[in-house]
């Protein structure tokens, strides 16, 4: 009796972690389902840490309307660092036919409103510039900022994301990127499903011991 109770607490705990894994697992989809708005990168677009006077640095950010909706998305920058640099800097924002922005980095206030129909995408060539006119009393600094791109939804909340920058002129210490955000709950429920799993199987092995009728 007891060995068939022990097969059972065995069977109920792997049911257990199925059951939770499988939970998750269609909760997470249905939490992308419901985002419309997807950036790549979608982490750092910047991170250089040795640029010099004349130097630049070309990226492509590349917006995506991954719902069913047509939107309206725009684009700001917050500065999150250091003045004396990020006064002097120098940035270009262009699209695959015009240009959308073009000067000093801590003018710029947003590009204007613009419309991504559904399940399309949207290149955006973003330069940010080095004066060579600098001095020597910009070496050694750095600044940072962040993108904010918002998407306008019609009957929904705007989503936002949020893609950081970090510029550092020669001599600046190497910057640590961010690590990228992908723990889910998914990581709890294999945590506690093999938890129940190894207690389970301690306790069996436990009562085999204890009673020699197991054997």
């Amino acid at each position: 009796m007891r060995r068939l109770f022990f097969k059972f607490l065995i069977i109920l705990l792997f049911s257990f972690f199925i059951i939770g894994f499988s939970t998750v697992s269609q909760a997470e989809n249905k939490t992308k389902s419901d985002h419309n708005l997807e950036i790549t990168p979608n982490d750092f677009l910047f991170n250089v840490t040795n640029m010099k006077p004349g130097d630049w640095a070309p990226r492509t950010i590349v917006v995506r309307n991954i719902g069913e909706t047509d939107f309206n998305y725009q684009m700001s920058l917050e500065q999150t660092g250091n003045d004396k640099l990020f006064n002097e800097l120098l940035m270009e924002i262009t699209s695959i036919d015009h240009m959308l922005y073009e000067g000093k980095l801590h003018q710029f206030n947003e590009i204007s409103s613009r419309t991504l129909e559904t399940l399309t995408e949207e290149e955006l060539f973003v330069t940010i510039r080095m004066p060579n006119t600098l001095g020597n009393e910009y070496q050694g600094l750095d600044t940072s900022f962040s993108f904010i791109f918002t998407a306008e939804i019609e009957g929904s909340q705007n989503e936002v994301i949020i893609v950081e920058g970090n510029l550092g002129s020669d001599g600046t210490p190497g910057f640590k990127d961010a690590l990228p955000k992908t723990a889910t709950l998914i990581f709890n429920y294999l945590l506690v499903g093999f938890s129940l799993v190894i207690i389970g199987g301690i306790l069996y092995g436990y009562h085999r011991r204890k009673d020699v009728r197991f054997y």
